[in-house]
């Protein structure tokens, strides 16, 4: 890979491991990432896992993680198997999404990815949630705000109106979702600094959402 500079300043090191594990050189590396990617897409999509996008980038994630730990052999095997992994996972979890009234379209749906939407467990915790959702975007970087909300409201076809979205900040459709993941984990960090009472959390682990 020479000296190419990173996607991202901040999670820079698993995508380049993970790119380099698909191929050497950098434009077939990023062709094969996207038909991995619509391969999974379909995949998620057959199982009944919504939305099937945010399924496939946690599968590429999980396994950029790992990468950057270990290394692995057969990295398509190992990424399918990941996959299965997550959506048996899913399958085990119901659904939740927050709604946020006084955003777009009276909210954006934004899917239980990783652990952002762990601490809801009842109805009534929505509100709760959602206030805090609001305060950390709001504290978030208004370029990144932007971004993120406008990646979640969705105007017509999912795919079509995001590859759009990418064109349109000059960014690859994969350097998109990238940079939205880490914006993911950003908030999802923050909502769980705001749900979390003083002091440690005295009722175990919290449930994750799954698929349908």
């Amino acid at each position: 890979m020479g000296n190419e500079l990173p996607i991202y300043e901040e999670q820079p090191a698993a995508f380049e491991i993970l790119l380099l594990r698909l191929d050497p050189q950098r434009d077939r590396a990023a062709e094969q990432y996207e038909v991995l990617r619509r391969k999974l897409v379909k995949f998620f999509d057959w199982s009944s896992c919504f939305p099937a996008e945010d399924f496939a980038d946690e599968t590429f994630d999980r396994v950029a993680r790992i990468l950057a730990d270990r290394p692995v052999h057969s990295l398509e095997a190992f990424l399918w198997g990941v996959a299965r992994n997550i959506r048996q996972e899913g399958h085990k979890r119901a659904e939740r999404i927050v709604g946020i009234a006084d955003l777009p379209d009276h909210g954006i749906s934004i899917r239980d990815a990783a652990n952002l939407e762990e601490q809801v467990l009842a109805r009534n915790e929505s509100e709760a949630r959602a206030q805090c959702l609001r305060k950390c975007l709001q504290r978030t970087g208004e370029p990144d705000r932007k971004m993120f909300l406008k990646y979640h409201h969705i105007q017509g076809d999912a795919q079509e109106y995001r590859e759009r979205l990418a064109k349109e900040m000059g960014l690859t459709i994969g350097a998109l979702r990238v940079r939205i993941n880490r914006v993911r984990a950003q908030l999802e960090k923050c909502v769980q600094k705001c749900l979390a009472p003083s002091g440690s959390r005295a009722d175990g682990p919290r449930r994750r959402a799954g698929c349908e």
